[in-house]
């Protein structure tokens, strides 16, 4: 497998930076019926995992760029792992001026993000006013989810109680001191549309989270039975080294993979197994090591049937944000020989 990082191509004739020529997605993660009924586990453990996340760091498109590269994702067969576009609440106005006209039938669902919560942050209960009157002015997008920085276990209540209608929500909680009473919290208001949120990757490779970092927070989460979305880092399916950015001559380090992270929630969230076996499925760094069939998907003498992978994809390990499609979607394919 290919481990660099893409460079992002230029559309002939247009001076903007896109992560895809217009009609050129790879078609190596197909919906062939019968390739992945023999891989449902797999399936499952990957649909509608990737919050695309285009506007922000390594690719930082412009966001019409971004809108019509999902769009182009959305119209494509090969969209199986498509969630989300993640959307600062601030642009929301422009992302409607910039693409509706490439909403062709669904309305797009929108994670928003809303600015970082402190106790009593007015701005921030403004924003979510904001989300509940673009949703009731238009009908083409959909924000169905926001996603926000806690910084203290006291500013959990104010956000539950701010909510715009009908969205979840996911709390974004820094690894370290005060992540065990955070994550307490948030699972303490014992509210079904309340998530945490962890930040697994950076473009500076000091600032990538430690495997022990990343299992403390897999592991709390699962015996607390609160389910979470990853973002950064993501965008290769196993942990490597990798460039982290698309620059000439980028930085490198070592990034988490999607598919460890998802293997190591799933197995923590259906067995409650201790942390320094997540931290052992987050370091796996062989494919031939993780097996997926019809039936489950397994690691060493471990396994999770489909049916429980499906149920914690809702209940546990939600979605990762990625600022590419194509990476971890060519990537995945290339690794468990997927294709049409």
């Amino acid at each position: 497998m290919d481990t660099s990082l893409a460079r992002p191509e230029r559309n002939s004739g247009s001076n903007l930076v896109t992560e895809i020529d217009s009609g050129t997605m790879m078609n190596l993660l197909s919906c062939n019926r019968e390739v992945w009924s023999v891989m449902l586990s797999l399936r499952n453990l990957v649909q509608s995992s990737v919050d695309y996340a285009g506007l922000f760091p390594p690719a930082a498109l412009p966001l019409d760029v971004v809108a019509r590269n999902y769009a182009s994702y959305l119209a494509s067969s090969n969209n199986l792992m498509l969630a989300r576009l993640v959307i600062p609440t601030s642009r929301l106005d422009e992302l409607e001026s910039a693409a509706v006209d490439l909403v062709k039938s669904n309305p797009w669902q929108i994670s928003a993000l809303v600015p970082p919560w402190t106790a009593n942050d007015q701005l921030c209960v403004e924003a979510c006013r904001a989300i509940n009157a673009f949703n009731g002015r238009q009908e083409k997008f959909k924000v169905d989810s926001i996603e926000t920085k806690v910084l203290t276990a006291e500013s959990v209540a104010p956000i539950v109680t701010s909510l715009p209608d009908a969205v979840v929500a996911f709390l974004e909680v820094a690894f370290g001191d005060g992540q065990a009473a955070m994550l307490a919290e948030i699972a303490g208001k014992k509210k079904p549309n309340v998530f945490a949120k962890a930040r697994t990757g950076s473009v500076v490779a000091e600032q990538i989270p430690t495997v022990s970092a990343v299992a403390s927070f897999i592991a709390e989460c699962s015996r607390l039975g609160l389910g979470f979305k990853a973002t950064a880092g993501l965008h290769h399916p196993l942990r490597a080294e990798y460039r982290l950015t698309y620059e000439d001559n980028p930085p490198c380090g070592v990034m988490h993979g999607f598919v460890n992270v998802f293997v190591a929630s799933v197995v923590a969230f259906e067995h409650q197994v201790s942390e320094t076996l997540i931290q052992e499925v987050l370091t796996e760094s062989s494919a031939d090591a993780f097996s997926f069939d019809e039936e489950k998907l397994s690691w060493r003498d471990l396994s999770v049937n489909a049916e429980r992978i499906a149920h914690w994809r809702q209940a546990g390990i939600l979605s990762f944000g990625s600022c590419s499609f194509d990476e971890p979607t060519t990537e995945l394919a290339s690794l468990f020989q997927i294709d049409s």
